[in-house]
Parts: C-alpha cells; structure tokens; sequence
C-alpha cells in the first residue's frame, strides 16, 4: 500500500521521497517510479529512529524544496497472537513500529511543516484498530492508538497542517510473510495463532457488502485524496476502506 501511494503521489506530479528499511526495495520502488516519468528518491531506515526519519525528510527539503505531504504507512502485523500468547517482547516490536513510527513520522512533519507554511499528514490505521476481529492484541492496540494519535495532532496542528488516517480491511499483499521477515523470532507461531492467521485469511467474501477484498491501488487513491487539496476541509479523521465489512459489525 505504501509504494502504490508513492507512485499515486508521483503521478499527481510529486517529488517522492520513498522510505523502507530494505534499502533494496526502496531502491526497486523508487526506481519504477522514475521509469514511469515520475520523480522519486531512494532512503533506506527504520521508522523507530527519529534520526532515520529526519534524514529522510532533510532529503525531501533538499531534493523537491519542502515536505508538504507525510505519509506513514510503514506497519508490521502480530501474527494474528491473541493476548495471552503475545509475548512482551512481541508487543514492545509491533508497538515500535506501528505506533511510535507515526509518532515519529508526525512529530518531525509538523515541526517541518510549521516552518514551511502547512501540509497534510496521512496516517495507517486498520479495521483492527476500529472493532475486533482484524488481527491480534498488539496489533489492534497499535492502529486504536494511530486513530487516537491523529486525532490529536490534527487538533493541535490546525489549521495549516491536516491529519487524517485511512483505516484498510481485508487488502491482498504480503503483509503475513513480510512481517514474519521483520520479526523473526519474536513472530509467534502456535496452534492458536496459526488457527487465527486461518480465520483472517478465510473471511468469507459474503462477510463484506462489496463481495471481495482491496487492491493496493485503490487504498492510495484514498490516501492521494487526503494527502491534496480536494480533501482541504478534512482534519482529523480515519476513513474505513473496508468494501463495507465494518457496517456488518455494528459500525
């Protein structure tokens, strides 16, 4: 979803910045936006490092002139691990990354931001961080705590700054097997957790109004329209792009 939204941004005639902390696939996505006629750069590092980040943003300035648009989508899943098979050492992993990593990503944006006059911040949430049943415990607290978190900051960075989120279902990537990767041996793998990875993975299509799941286009187009001015009266919010699976539980 990230690198679909970079060259969503890069079609709409942005300068981007893409940020991973493989530095190979940084280089891969970047790489396929300048093929396509598009502006983009290259950084490799961890979002849990304000260093990296700021790095990354200093590259922008220097590179395109400005940071007008931050968008933090950088996330790790928990394995589905229910509570008590979430280890803390688990929880302190996904948390760093899917928590602290927009806090870090908004933190060092607004401050640029502020000096430079505004922008718009878009941040990833998840159906898990809205009601039960989109992932594990550390999971879901991390996306809760990112809705929370831009709420916050778009209070307190308005009216030049916009902060807004964008809360996926059920989207086809790798997301399982490239968070096993980041986690390694912190990455549960039980009976229970591999049974809940099952359910996730066997939501039945009838489960969601629009009868399938997301492309990774499609959550970018969300995430352009926030990251522009069409979206210029909206601060604060988190957008469910779910083909209407939360409108079946309750929402």
């Amino acid at each position: 979803m990230g690198k679909a939204t970079a060259a969503a941004l890069a079609a709409e005639g942005a300068g981007v910045v893409v940020f991973d902390v493989n530095a190979d696939a940084a280089e891969a996505s970047a790489r396929e936006i300048v093929d396509n006629g598009g502006q983009a750069t290259a950084v490799s590092g961890d979002v849990t490092v304000a260093a990296d980040i700021d790095a990354a943003i200093r590259t922008a300035v220097s590179a395109y002139g400005g940071l007008q648009v931050m968008v933090n989508f950088a996330g790790v899943m928990d394995a589905a691990a229910p509570c008590v098979e979430t280890s803390e050492e688990l929880w302190d992993r996904v948390i760093d990354i899917n928590l602290k990593g927009v806090f870090l990503g908004t933190k060092l944006a607004v401050q640029e931001m502020q000096r430079r006059g505004g922008g718009a911040i878009v941040n990833m949430a998840s159906y898990a961080g809205m009601r039960a049943g989109g992932g594990g415990t550390a999971y879901a607290a991390s996306k809760a705590g990112i809705i929370g978190l831009t709420r916050q900051v778009a209070a307190e960075a308005g009216p030049a700054i916009r902060v807004n989120a964008v809360a996926p279902g059920l989207v086809f990537t790798n997301f399982f097997e490239s968070s096993a990767t980041l986690l390694g041996e912190t990455n549960p793998d039980t009976p229970g957790v591999r049974a809940a990875q099952e359910r996730l993975r066997g939501v039945p299509m009838e489960f969601i109004p629009l009868g399938r799941g997301a492309e990774a286009h499609e959550v970018a187009r969300l995430a352009v329209f926030l990251a522009t001015d069409d979206s210029s009266y909206i601060t604060g919010q988190t957008f469910a792009i779910d083909g209407g699976a939360s409108i079946r539980n309750g929402a």
